[in-house]
């Protein structure tokens, strides 16, 4: 019985001691850490910038990806291989789509100062993949 007693006594003390201490640090570092409040618009203009993008992105992509579906069928319908000029703007046409495709996966992770420059980089690239896709259905 008395053990029990002295292990609850025990038990209520280790647990205000770590209240107290708690209490007091964690304001301390709230107040101490907490970014200015233009810091926190930016931050929270860019994650809203990037999740736009990210949705941007992937709504073309889907697209595109689409349009490649239907070139497989178009191709394998002509039954005969493409030109060498053909085949080598469809390659081109696949590098491009594949590094959109990394692209899209490093958009969390890209930094403030280089954001402008992905983000116009990544819609120019995302225009010039639809572009290409379109121009080589056409000549099919």
């Amino acid at each position: 019985m008395l053990k029990i007693k002295n292990t609850i006594r025990l038990l209520f003390l280790v647990v205000g001691i770590i209240a107290f201490t708690g209490c007091g640090s964690g304001q301390k570092e709230k107040s101490e850490t907490s970014p200015v409040p233009e810091e926190t618009r930016a931050v929270q203009a860019l994650v809203e910038e990037r999740n736009e993008l990210v949705e941007q992105a992937s709504a073309e992509l889907s697209e595109v990806n689409e349009k490649v579906m239907k070139l497989n069928e178009m191709i394998e319908a002509r039954g005969e291989p493409l030109s060498e000029e053909l085949n080598n703007r469809v390659d081109s046409f696949a590098i491009l789509r594949q590094s959109i495709n990394e692209r899209v996966g490093l958009i969390e992770n890209v930094s403030v100062d280089d954001w402008e420059i992905f983000r116009e980089r990544l819609e120019a690239d995302l225009e010039e993949a639809n572009e290409d896709i379109e121009e080589i259905m056409q000549e099919l």
